[in-house]
């Protein structure tokens, strides 16, 4: 409490969310740039800021989510209540922040460096407005924003951030719509689809272990927690696959790594494909289409709510994505199979999003 009263929280917030929005890193591999050159004390200052703000929202949400850091293994009822209305207060300055931003110009991109320790300090903003069930979003603005900062930060995650790709895409509250309301056990399609495309592979399961295990949490294999394997430091050179044959098959350890997804990877989803294995039966193939008819369907809902809430307000993610590269997205998801077009719903959310879009790019003009 004594630290939230401080003003250190909301000056730390400061250095962080005004990138709350940005869709993806510009330049990075300009390790580094003359801002970054010119402003050591500044530097020092933003990462001095985001270490306080990770290890203030992971002792909170230690408290909130009710994993007692006491040596007594006891918390009061009253030092409950205390830690939910920190927790309440920090929620609403976050939301002020998100709310705020948008009257101020884009920053540059920040070094690589940089890059890494203002991702680590949203992630954990976001991991705790979506798992503390106390202080969750409730009301259809506040989980845009929400929403919005989490979709921009999972576009520019880099390979070694599997980890905590993996935590946001769990995340239940980031991916119900209105037909698909994660109840009764129900699985949420496009969340379960991105899912199985991190880990899809023998490389892609080692990646993801390596993270999880380089975020200091136990890996996804029985080994648990321990030290790394040789096999197990991945670089993007590893993921370049040799030339392959006419005659040989696709090796799924040769696929591309779903990190990074990018910044337009939500509408990407709309122009994806539907490829059926040739040795699947009529009722496998029937269940694949029926399974990526729910995931278009979930990803329009989505980008409708986005679209209806921010519009072509300048700082937010769907606004940085540009209305022609949106149109083609949305063009190329009338080419699936007919199983997926004559879904009831898709008409109606088409329809609605290409008039939101079209009439957007006619009030710019």
């Amino acid at each position: 409490d004594a630290v939230l009263k401080s003003g250190l929280v909301e000056s730390s917030l400061h250095f962080v969310m005004m990138y709350a929005y940005v869709s993806e890193w510009k330049d990075t591999s300009r390790r580094h740039n003359v801002a970054d050159a010119d402003s050591k004390g500044s530097l020092r200052q933003e990462a001095s800021a985001c270490s306080l703000l990770v290890a203030f929202v992971s002792l909170l949400s230690n408290i909130v989510n009710n994993e007692s850091i006491f040596d007594d293994g006891q918390g009061t009822a009253k030092e409950t209540r205390d830690a939910l209305s920190i927790a309440s207060d920090f929620k609403l300055m976050v939301s002020f922040s998100l709310r705020t931003i948008s009257h101020f110009p884009p920053p540059e991109a920040p070094s690589l460096a940089r890059a890494g320790w203002i991702d680590a300090a949203q992630y954990s903003i976001v991991k705790l407005l979506c798992s503390a069930k106390q202080i969750a979003p409730n009301d259809g603005f506040e989980l845009q924003q929400v929403r919005a900062m989490a979709y921009a930060l999972l576009g520019r995650l880099q390979v070694g951030d599997e980890a905590m790709a993996a935590v946001l895409l769990s995340q239940d509250i980031l991916f119900t719509t209105p037909t698909f309301k994660g109840e009764e056990g129900e699985a949420l399609p496009l969340q379960a689809m991105l899912l199985r495309e991190l880990c899809n592979s023998q490389k892609s399961r080692g990646q993801l272990d390596h993270s999880f295990k380089l975020h200091k949490g136990h890996g996804i294999t029985t080994a648990g927690n321990g030290p790394f394997g040789l096999e197990s430091l991945r670089s993007e050179a590893d993921y370049v696959a040799p030339p392959r044959k006419a005659d040989e098959g696709v090796n799924d350890d040769l696929s591309d790594p779903i990190i990074p997804l990018g910044k337009c990877w939500l509408w990407q989803v709309l122009s994806s494909t539907v490829s059926p294995p040739p040795e699947a039966s009529a009722q496998q193939r029937s269940m694949l289409l029926v399974d990526a008819a729910a995931v278009i369907i979930s990803s329009l809902e989505l980008l409708s709510c986005m679209e209806d809430n921010f519009g072509s307000s300048s700082r937010h993610y769907t606004a940085q994505i540009s209305a022609g590269t949106k149109l083609y997205h949305l063009s190329n998801s009338c080419l699936f199979p007919e199983e997926v077009l004559r879904d009831e719903q898709f008409e109606s959310l088409f329809s609605s999003l290409f008039v939101c879009i079209t009439s957007e790019t006619q009030g710019s003009t």
